[in-house]
């Protein structure tokens, strides 16, 4: 977890076999349907969410695992609540 002058991004990373494509593409065309869909509805929800909020999501995979960066415009106060409380939302 990290705060930023205008972000609060958050990382998940892995060492997994990585995102399938099907999951990856729910994240590129930011929809499911009946024919296309992942395994679940739990990152097109997420993905939903997010950017309604007007957040960001990214999936970044590399040789062994995969990093999913979500990112939040912040303003002044919640920069302040986060910075007072930033250690214990360390993980």
């Amino acid at each position: 977890m990290g705060v930023s002058d205008l972000w609060i991004t958050c990382r998940i990373c892995d060492d997994g076999p990585g995102l399938p494509n099907t999951e990856r593409d729910v994240l590129e065309a930011g929809e499911e349907t009946p024919l296309v869909h992942g395994q679940g509805l739990g990152l097109w929800v997420s993905y939903w969410i997010i950017t309604t909020l007007d957040g960001e999501i990214e999936v970044t995979e590399a040789d062994q695992g995969t990093t999913i960066e979500i990112r939040y415009f912040t303003n002044e106060s919640t920069q302040r609540d986060l910075n007072a409380t930033n250690e214990s939302l360390s993980v």
